[in-house]
């Protein structure tokens, strides 16, 4: 039912149809998670971490669903869509699929160290860059606009509360957006134009920052 779900309107279903099927199979978690209270008591529910899982996902759409009665979006809607892991009970019962599970599990914790470590270097990156690169990154109509005449050619978005519209995507004016530039720079999705970005604006000197973070973060850390 969540995957028929379609905008503007439903692909193969009118959107009153949708939501009767939603609210139906809504109740019968609801009932579901009542009956498993009696038959079992709250505590033995809420030990399980299985049951458990489940019983937060029910409670997350009860709200949903009265939220929704009420004429608002909770927005917690999307939380339904992780009722597809109720899947991995089968663990239970298929040997190699629990052994591919526990697997997964131990990778996940063993990479808590290294999770650290890259969070680490990041920030450090993105301080260097914002001590490097801030209110440098302004260009308007492809060239590169000076400091000193950045109210002349740069405006504000959303009425003074955005981003400058001569600021590119990509820049290090905050940490937060220092943190996120890095990242992008790390993944390699796109870091030879935010590069090409600071040396338009600083010089050729600012490649030597981006090759070490290359170096650094994906060929050691990332490798």
């Amino acid at each position: 039912v969540l995957s028929l779900d379609n905008y503007p309107h439903p692909l193969l279903f009118s959107r009153s149809v949708h939501d009767a099927l939603d609210i139906t199979f809504n109740v019968i978690f609801i009932i579901e998670f009542l009956i498993l209270h009696v038959a079992l008591g709250a505590l033995v529910y809420w030990c399980d971490n299985a049951l458990a899982f489940d019983g937060v996902i029910v409670l997350f759409s009860v709200a949903d669903l009265v939220a929704v009665l009420a004429g608002a979006d909770s927005g917690m809607g999307a939380i339904r869509a992780l009722r597809m892991l109720r899947i991995l009970k089968l663990a239970n019962k298929f040997q190699n699929m629990k052994v591919i599970l526990a697997a997964c599990c131990r990778a996940m914790l063993a990479m808590r160290e290294f999770s650290l470590l890259l969070a680490l270097v990041v920030c450090i990156f993105a301080l260097i860059g914002q001590s490097l690169f801030a209110g440098s990154l302004l260009f308007a109509d492809g060239e590169v606009v000076r400091p000193e005449e950045f109210h002349q050619h740069c405006k504000f978005m959303d009425e003074g509360n955005g981003k400058p519209d001569c600021v590119p995507r990509a820049h290090f004016d905050s940490f937060l957006w220092g943190v996120v530039t890095v990242f992008q720079v790390l993944t390699g999705e796109n870091w030879n134009t935010v590069m090409y970005d600071a040396m338009r604006a600083t010089g050729w000197q600012a490649s030597i920052f981006f090759i070490v973070v290359m170096i650094v973060g994906q060929y050691f850390i990332l490798n």
